[in-house]
């Protein structure tokens, strides 16, 4: 019915989509600190997607992801309740290195963080850890999806504006070409 406009839509959520894939990436995004990112193993910014559902000659977007912990680092978790142990063994298990939160004094009068081996002692008594401070503090909302959302949408207003003129001037000369204005007389 609205062809540049359909086209523009699916334009969109590519764009979306890729703009969150791009936030996951960036060090610091959303107020994290500056040496870390989002996105450890890439999963997450593979698994994003967005489907495009019409109905009524309505046009809804969803964005998605195959991961069911998208949510919780989108909208963050309150404090007051645990994160799963099994999800945090395996996120630390695909972590280069297993630091634990034990500082130690080297020979220089320093203060270093211990690493120590991914043992599956080791591996659940951090999950253990993280789950309890995740109890106490919460989760930070880092909003990937929002951000491309808002981000996007701003970058993208003009387009939109030119797609769904161009698609209501040709439906409407479409139909005045197929429907003559026809001139009745007495």
């Amino acid at each position: 019915m609205f062809k540049q406009f359909d086209s523009f839509v699916y334009d969109f959520g590519d764009a979306v989509v890729g703009r969150a894939k791009k936030n996951l990436n960036t060090s610091g995004f959303a107020g994290q600190k500056n040496n870390r990112k989002k996105n450890t193993t890439g999963g997450l910014s593979d698994s994003l997607y967005y489907k495009i559902i019409e109905t009524d000659g309505k046009f809804i977007i969803e964005f998605l992801s195959h991961k069911n912990y998208a949510a919780v680092v989108e909208e963050g978790r309150k404090k007051g309740s645990y994160t799963p142990i099994e999800p945090l063994m395996q996120w630390l298990r695909n972590k280069k290195t297993l630091r634990l939160g034990v500082n130690k004094i080297n020979k220089f009068g320093q203060k270093v963080r211990v690493t120590k081996p991914k043992t599956e002692q080791n591996l659940r008594s951090s999950a253990i850890a993280i789950s309890k401070s995740n109890f106490k503090t919460g989760i930070k909302a880092v909003p990937f999806f929002g951000d491309a959302l808002d981000t996007e949408f701003d970058a993208m207003a003009n387009e939109m504006q030119e797609a769904f003129t161009q698609s209501f001037y040709d439906l409407t000369f479409d139909s005045f070409e197929k429907n003559k204005f026809k001139v009745t007389g007495k």
